[in-house]
């Protein structure tokens, strides 16, 4: 702890224990270490690093064999449309 407390430990005097410099930057680091994990989770974060929730997808790619079935299909509509005139 880095307060000392009076006798019925309920308030807590102005004084700080003695603790050697390794030591008290040990607890703050901890400390920051769990306050960033609380901080991440009311963000509604995983890790930190990106929102939770929406998984990322890759693009995705298509051949030139199935774009052209595609083409060929929607000229075939767009010439009946045409034809229906």
């Amino acid at each position: 702890m880095l307060l000392q407390f009076d006798a019925d430990y309920t308030t807590p005097c102005a004084t700080l224990l003695p603790m050697n410099t390794t030591e008290l930057l040990s607890q703050i680091e901890g400390e920051i270490s769990l306050l960033n994990q609380v901080r991440a989770l009311l963000a509604g974060t995983s890790n930190g690093t990106r929102p939770a929730g929406r998984p990322v997808h890759k693009k995705r790619f298509m051949s030139a064999e199935s774009r052209e079935k595609i083409a060929a299909a929607q000229r075939k509509r767009w010439a009946k449309q045409k034809a229906a005139k």
